[in-house]
């Protein structure tokens, strides 16, 4: 008879945590966006005051060191300070046309906020394409949220039949579910090991989580050990008990060494192998 540790199972229960959904909706990214345009076009503005600024010193420094010298009058001198500080607007004046020319020939305005949307736009055609929309979605998770390994992002929203569903890994950013494996609803990637090691997690991590979930999950090498070495038989199947996270599950199977486990929704303590 399966033992039960009412310690281990309260420590692992008491530490488990369940995966997270996010919706990241394409406002979110022009948002970000914004931000961080702002910030660029406030430091390439400071820059260039300051290289606008170096430049008239240093001419008004040159003609006052004509004037010393002589080689003109002091009425002449003024004039010519006037001309400079009408030059010194107008670059001023069109810093922001120059910086907008500078970043496309086809910009036409003229302030901070007409540069700032423009950019914003340029860069949020990134968003149309699916590459760079998981990239502009990495961005904004890693600066924006506070992501664990294992949770849940709709892109979008929520989608039909799961179609904005993605997973969240530290190491890999975003990631797609893996259709290949188990059903075109999107299962949970392979990389998500199911156990009781540190870095493993529960196999009702993701229930309630995504819709039309499919329940199948990928067991550890350790887990899977221990069911193929307790299996026992009756009839044409194989049965055994097995602890996740401090929760006694039922394993059953045709076949004494399965590679695929899919957890029954409508008894989330049982799980059905394959091979």
């Amino acid at each position: 008879m399966y033992k039960i540790d009412y310690t281990t199972i309260i420590e692992l229960l008491f530490n488990t945590k369940m995966a997270d959904s996010y919706n990241i909706l394409e406002s979110s990214i022009r948002t970000m966006l914004q931000e961080e345009v702002a910030t660029q076009v406030e430091t390439t503005i400071d820059q260039r005051i300051h290289e606008i600024e170096k430049k008239y010193n240093q001419l008004y420094g040159e003609l006052y060191s004509e004037l010393e010298d002589r080689k003109y009058d002091h009425e002449t001198y003024i004039e010519r300070c006037d001309k400079l500080a009408d030059l010194y607007d107008i670059e001023i004046d069109i810093l922001y046309s120059s910086i907008g020319k500078e970043f496309d020939s086809a910009f036409t305005g003229s302030d901070e906020g007409e540069l700032i949307n423009y950019i914003v736009d340029a860069r949020m055609e990134l968003f149309e394409t699916q590459i760079g929309k998981i990239t502009l979605c990495n961005q904004y998770i890693r600066t924006n949220l506070n992501l664990e390994n294992g949770d849940v992002v709709q892109i979008g929203g929520q989608g039909y039949r799961n179609e904005h569903l993605m997973f969240w890994s530290h190491a890999r950013g975003l990631v797609y579910p893996d259709y290949k494996s188990g059903s075109d609803y999107g299962t949970v990637p392979s990389l998500f090991i199911v156990g009781n090691g540190p870095d493993e997690f529960s196999h009702l991590h993701w229930v309630e989580v995504i819709d039309y979930y499919d329940g199948f999950i990928w067991l550890s090498d350790t887990l899977q050990s221990e069911i193929k070495t307790t299996f026992v038989k009756s009839g044409d199947s194989y049965t055994t008990n097995i602890m996740i996270h401090g929760q006694p599950v039922l394993i059953t199977s045709e076949t004494p060494a399965p590679t695929k486990f899919q957890l029954f929704l409508d008894n989330k303590n049982k799980l059905h192998a394959y091979e």
